[in-house]
């Protein structure tokens, strides 16, 4: 069997750009994956030992954050910007004019409920990481959505 070579580039950007080479070669009998970035090599063992260390690590049980919006209040919140989404939506049809009057609701609505962008985007993280928190609320965010169709 011949040899055979898969590469993929990637090119990531802020800190620099960094090229990383996959390289898989296949032969008689076993097959070796090899990661080679500019400065090193990885064999299959470094490779597989960090990624049960990034996962391990990556799904550590999260501290809630300072500011944490309770579950109710998310609720409404998400509920709230759902509505200045179809309403920015529904008074224009150019996207830029949609994204811009949904933007400037969406910071109305982090006023009404005194909270900030941040800490909203930060609590919004922590119940993501909890894939069944998430969609207890966003079942909660549907149902009230289909009560104000209702009412219209």
């Amino acid at each position: 069997i011949a040899s055979t070579k898969l590469m993929v580039d990637y090119t990531l950007y802020g800190v620099g750009i960094f090229s990383m080479q996959v390289l898989m070669i296949a032969r008689t009998g076993c097959a070796g994956l090899f990661v080679k970035c500019d400065y090193f090599w990885l064999d299959m063992r470094r490779l597989i030992t960090l990624g049960i260390l990034f996962c391990a690590f990556s799904s550590a049980h999260r501290e809630p954050p300072v500011e944490l919006i309770s579950q109710e209040q998310m609720v409404s919140i998400l509920v709230d910007l759902e509505v200045a989404k179809a309403m920015a939506r529904y008074y224009t049809d150019d996207e830029d004019t949609a994204c811009w009057l949904f933007k400037k609701n969406a910071l109305l609505i982090y006023q009404v409920y005194d909270i900030d962008l941040y800490a909203f985007q930060k609590s919004y993280q922590y119940y993501l990481a909890s894939l069944e928190t998430m969609k207890a609320i966003y079942e909660v965010v549907i149902e009230r959505l289909e009560e104000l169709d209702a009412q219209i």
